[in-house]
């Protein structure tokens, strides 16, 4: 007889509810909840996509359908440049008094191949705007959610099971828990995706010679030049690249944006250009004479950024920003993402946005031009503020220019190269300035082609004097994204942008630059609740790393064994400040947004295990009044037929606020029970209301999961 264990799953309170937007409904700030699975018939593929959000419901039916609207439509992209940007979906469950409504969308698509053409999984993507408001972490953020869809390895995809909301009870200094089951949970492997994960980038590691990344913008130096270059009508030029890296004066504004992660506490150099120098004089335009038009550095605590304005000499004319003068940043990169080594901008994958203005007009002592530049500097999208105006860099070009990640100036002596050590990725320039709102999308926007039905084509637009603090346009984006799993030697990068493998654009590697390690989505996550990977264990129960009560987003991925069909379910954690109360029994409300309740109610599970066979006439629990009844005076004996030594007592189990588990055998009969309970009054802690006896809510399901041949009522 085969022995299985059931999983329960309990909610705590009356808090928990479901949400979601109904057709016509704005969704902005409404995502709550998403997961998507998936079933296949050789390469025919039917996804099944549960979300829920929280808006206004009216005038609605279970069964109804629905098209999904909103700030940014939900579209769902198949990642073979196929997407449905229309989508409809039939309501599961929905509530008038909490104004949230559930529901399914379902579709179909037939694959050319089992596998993409580079041989690694389809990457499909559920995405949309926007994420609740009141979120402590990713608040109002857009979101995406993917699922890798490799059909020589799986014809079907674990289903994950979670309610959208689930509330906790939090006291001062706990580690909260969360459970996520499955319908498979023997056979499935979870994991997270940790803060400021990344999809595939590069290593650059240093060594006895330069390791760096360029790309000859040498190439642009002739389409720079001439009349016939129009940077209003054509902002994505070519040559207004050029033109920006070199900060001509009618170009007002370039912003360069990406991802790294430093491995040293020591200043290193992350972007740099190399550009000649009109003192050069005809000269042989060596590096020594060139300059630094722009260059950008970091240490464990700072951000530097500026430009040379001689050649043969490595000063900057720079400033340098403190993150901790910025204290919330500072406080976030020490505590949220664990502690830190070294300063706070080391060992952690953090997000800089350099934006560099022509400021006209201005006269400074010693620059020899009418005009100065400024540069603004953020940080995980928080601004470290502004620099003065400074001297601008004045350069002629040439056919040998670069422009360099991970270097600054190769050819010096190496003691003044500032070789970076680390990792980059999604690495972006743009013509104009980045909003403050734009800084934190872009952040985790994927910029493809295959998704430009719903982002836009980047490169398309006009830049002028006029509208640049308003208006951006893509110039360049390399994504370093190595179709690699980690550790191949890297030689040529193509960018996503400009797009049909534009051979001015292509970036080559030198020395040690190798392929890192990445997650499925290709996609950045900002801000996570959960700490650490380690947070995780096999079963699926997640422990929070959380500064205190609020909302959190958390994002679980589900696979089978060895990452087969990963699927990610997206939910909502709600800690409520309380304090065990053994009087009552219960957590006592410390949160003052729940006014009037004095304290959390519960839901509490009851799992009784009924006999196979009876010895004598016995009677199970007092909820199983079907049984025999037991001979007066005499024990009540209940026999498993099951393997030897299984005989015992009828096994009854309670659990609330998180998950209990008990062991079955095949062919018994377990029989469930709800009971929610809500402590009242003051005056009497043990006065308690629910509904245990009296009618299930609306929508209450019972799912044991790893149940096989286990019958449940």
């Amino acid at each position: 007889m085969d022995r299985h264990n059931i999983k329960l799953i309990g909610c705590a309170s009356t808090l928990i509810f479901f949400s979601c937007f109904c057709t016509d409904v704005d969704s902005a700030s409404g995502f709550r909840y998403g997961s998507i699975s998936w079933t296949s018939s050789g390469n025919a593929v039917n996804f099944t996509i549960q979300c829920a959000f929280q808006q206004v419901v009216q005038d609605i039916a279970v069964g109804d359908i629905v098209q999904l609207t909103g700030q940014e439509s939900p579209q769902f992209l198949f990642g073979d440049s196929s997407l449905v940007r229309i989508l409809k979906m039939k309501i599961t469950s929905f509530s008038l008094q909490r104004q949230w409504v559930m529901g399914e969308v379902y579709l179909n698509h037939h694959y050319s191949a089992p596998v993409a053409p580079d041989g690694s999984a389809w990457n499909a993507q559920f995405t949309g705007c926007c994420r609740l408001d009141e979120l402590k972490n990713n608040a109002g953020r857009p979101w995406v959610l993917t699922a890798d869809i490799d059909l020589n390895r799986a014809n079907k995809s674990p289903l994950p099971k979670i309610l959208p909301l689930v509330t906790i009870p939090y006291s001062n200094g706990s580690a909260p828990r969360v459970t996520v089951a499955s319908d498979d949970f023997e056979n499935v492997e979870w994991s997270l995706g940790t803060p400021f994960d990344v999809g595939g980038s590069i290593k650059i590691t240093p060594s006895n010679h330069s390791s760096y990344v360029q790309v000859d913008i040498g190439q642009l130096y002739s389409e720079s030049t001439g009349p016939a270059l129009d940077c209003m009508q054509s902002s994505s030029a070519p040559g207004c690249m050029f033109r920006l890296l070199q900060a001509r004066p009618s170009f007002m504004a370039l912003t360069v944006e990406g991802w790294v992660k430093s491995l040293t506490n020591d200043i290193r150099s992350v972007f740099a250009t190399s550009v000649a120098s009109p003192e050069c004089n005809g000269a042989d335009p060596s590096t020594y004479c060139k300059i630094a038009t722009m260059a950008i550095m970091m240490d464990g605590n700072s951000i530097t950024v500026g430009h040379q304005l001689f050649p043969r000499n490595t000063n900057l004319t720079s400033e340098t920003f403190d993150v901790c003068e910025t204290r919330d940043l500072c406080d976030e990169l020490n505590t949220q993402y664990g502690p830190a080594v070294g300063g706070p901008l080391a060992h952690r994958w953090v997000h800089l946005t350099v934006i560099r203005r022509i400021n006209p007009m201005v006269s400074l002592p010693g620059c020899n031009s009418s005009y100065g530049v400024i540069y603004q500097v953020y940080v995980n999208g928080i601004s470290l503020g502004s620099s003065a105006t400074l001297c601008p860099p004045v350069s002629s070009g040439s056919s040998s220019d670069r422009l360099y990640f991970g270097a600054y100036h190769p050819s010096l002596p190496s003691t003044r190269r500032f070789n970076f050590d680390g990792y980059l990725q999604e690495w972006r320039l743009w013509h104009g300035v980045l909003a403050p709102s734009v800084v934190v999308q872009m952040m985790t926007m994927p910029l493809r082609e295959n998704r430009e039905a719903f982002t836009g084509d980047p490169t398309v637009g006009s830049v002028t004097a006029a509208n640049f603090e308003s208006s951006y346009v893509l110039l360049a984006d390399y994504d370093f994204d190595v179709a690699c799993d980690g550790g191949c030697p890297v030689d040529v990068l193509r960018p996503q942008y400009p797009k049909g493998n534009d051979a001015r654009f292509l970036a080559t590697a030198v020395g040690n630059v190798t392929s890192a390690s990445s997650d499925s989505s290709g996609a950045v996550f900002w801000r996570s609740a959960v700490a650490e990977m380690s947070s995780i264990v096999s079963d699926g129960r997640l422990v929070l790393s959380v500064g205190g009560p609020g909302q959190y987003q958390i994002t679980l991925y589900l696979s089978y064994l060895g990452g087969r069909g990963k699927v990610p379910v997206d939910f909502v954690v709600e800690l409520v400040a309380a304090a065990w109360d053994g009087g009552s029994g219960a957590f006592r409300m410390l949160d003052p947004a729940f006014a009037g309740n004095l304290f959390l109610p519960n839901v509490s599970v009851s799992a009784a295990v009924l006999p196979l066979v009876a010895s004598d006439r016995c009677r199970g629990p007092p909820m199983d009044p079907s049984l025999p009844v037991a001979r007066p005076g005499g024990p009540c004996v209940v026999q498993y037929s099951g393997p030897p030594g299984s005989a015992g007592a009828a096994d009854v189990t309670w659990c609330g606020y998180g998950e209990c588990r008990m062991d079955v055998f095949a062919g018994s009969l377990l029989r469930l029970r709800l009971d929610a309970v809500d402590p009242q009054g003051a005056a009497d802690p043990t006065d308690r209301m629910g509904f245990g006896f009296g009618r299930v809510p609306d929508g209450m399901r019972f799912t044991p999961t790893g149940a096989r041949g286990v019958e449940v009522e």
